[in-house]
């Protein structure tokens, strides 16, 4: 088998409900934060958080466009949108030197909760800014899944597996 590496992405872009935003973006994909719980007490000697398995806190992200074309408008509807995150990620195969491109893919139900404007000044960049929350993603690099996290359907994937499903079936979902 060989050993790749991977090295960088090499080029990124968004969709909105299947069709390309144009424009120059940033994809900032948040962080993943269990929900925790302090447990202490008797028999136990100290304190520690402890997550609460498949339960995550407000899971964010956010778009940026150095300049903002007439698509991203469709972005800033209160609804949750259907957006993904397309990059081409350049690896190596280390055994033969050559240069291989793998996707990785990340698909949100996401509804805005900030946009900043940004600016209007002769030679700067506007830099708009739309935060999302969402609550579902699903996350792929090539054609493996890697995660799925689906809040409202109480679904937590790591590849494959199913981290509520003892959960589930135990409060009778």
């Amino acid at each position: 088998m060989a050993n790749t590496i991977p090295q960088t992405i090499a080029n990124a872009e968004v969709y909105l409900e299947g069709e390309r935003i144009p424009g120059l973006v940033t994809i900032e994909l948040g962080n993943l934060q269990p929900v925790t719980v302090e447990m202490k007490g008797n028999g136990f000697g100290g304190q520690t958080d402890v997550p609460v398995r498949g339960h995550f806190q407000n899971m964010s992200m956010k778009l940026t466009w150095r300049v903002a074309a007439a698509e991203v408008r469709k972005l800033m509807v209160q609804k949750y949108h259907h957006i993904e995150a397309w990059a081409a990620v350049q690896t190596v195969d280390s055994a033969t030197g050559e240069f291989i491109d793998v996707q990785q893919k990340v698909v949100f139900r996401a509804c805005p909760t900030n946009t900043n404007l940004g600016n209007f000044t002769m030679g700067e960049l506007q830099n708009v800014e739309i935060d999302f929350n969402y609550t579902y993603m699903k996350w792929f690099s090539g054609n493996e899944e890697i995660c799925e996290i689906d809040q409202p359907n109480m679904i937590h994937k790591v590849y494959g597996q199913d981290m509520l499903a003892g959960i589930r079936g135990a409060s009778g979902l």
